[in-house]
């Protein structure tokens, strides 16, 4: 029987460090600065961990930098059996800079450029879902054209390495696409209009727009009174939005749940949130407000 999700990306050690205000050029203090567990895979997995969804993490890291991430990831109950860790590199490492409301990532590949996924037979027919977010895109296109799994592709800040054709390819070949709006801009334009994917397209506070065979859903986001920080709201929302399509199969659904969890995760940093699956639920019943 087929598990349900496999999600490859990143986990990283996140150096980040906060300012006033991000700007193009010239030189800006640093309010405030540390090192985190993070990572596209890593952030959703410490979020997942605490839903006890279905999935298993596919990434590559340094035993050197890595091993207490991969404890703690382990004491979560997560199989890391897919995890290639390395013994002659370190990283992967992303250094972010926040304002609290954006941020900007400059990320050191370490392992990720010798990683081999292609190599991992249980990724052709072992799941229901294959979730590509960062990552080695040229392993995770010859995964994606022979993969008989539904296919997302979720190229988060790394969209602007892929080549125009490797972009269209992995459109083609995927079943959905997520980005945010300034990635959506890059996507739509290499679009099958014949056969195009479903394309769930965060906006922050502005909430989600889902568009499928021409129709198009708004899904308005929960308001947040204070927030610490939005670093990882993206992956929190992946780990709602996969917990209750899981459970309901109804995108629409998911993503408002979605919405939910990205709205709890940014009160704190994601390393401490404690929520159970049943709390979500509680918040879902009473409104998105």
């Amino acid at each position: 029987m087929k598990k349900f999700l496999a999600y490859l990306g990143h986990i990283n050690i996140d150096i980040i460090f906060r300012v006033p205000k991000l700007v193009s050029s010239g030189s800006v203090p640093i309010e405030d600065e540390r090192k985190v567990f993070g990572g596209t895979l890593g952030n959703f997995a410490l979020i997942a961990s605490r839903f006890a969804l279905d999935f298993d993490p596919y990434a590559a890291v340094s035993s050197e930098t890595h091993s207490e991430y991969l404890k703690l990831l382990e004491s979560r109950g997560l199989n890391l059996e897919h995890v290639k860790v390395f013994q002659d590199t370190r990283g992967p490492f992303c250094y972010i800079a926040s304002d609290r409301n954006n941020q900007l990532a400059f990320i050191n590949q370490g392992p990720n450029l010798v990683w081999k996924p292609s190599r991992e037979s249980s990724l052709i027919d072992g799941y229901k879902i294959l979730h590509f977010t960062t990552g080695p895109r040229d392993e995770y296109l010859k995964i994606a054209r022979q993969s008989h799994s539904v296919i997302v592709f979720d190229p988060s800040q790394e969209i602007y390495l892929y080549s125009k054709n490797e972009l269209s390819e992995f459109i083609s070949l995927s079943d959905i696409v997520m980005c945010n709006e300034e990635e959506y801009e890059l996507i739509k334009e290499n679009l099958n209009d014949n056969d195009s994917p479903t394309i769930i397209k965060t906006m922050g506070s502005r909430g989600v727009e889902v568009f499928d065979k021409g129709n198009k859903v708004s899904v308005k986001a929960r308001k947040v009174e204070g927030h610490y920080d939005t670093v990882g709201a993206g992956d929190a929302f992946r780990a709602g939005f996969y917990s209750a399509y899981l459970k309901y199969n109804d995108i629409p659904k998911a993503v408002m749940y979605g919405n939910i969890v990205a709205s709890e995760v940014i009160r704190l940093p994601v390393i401490d949130f404690d929520e159970p699956w049943s709390k979500i639920e509680s918040i879902y019943s009473k409104g998105i407000n």
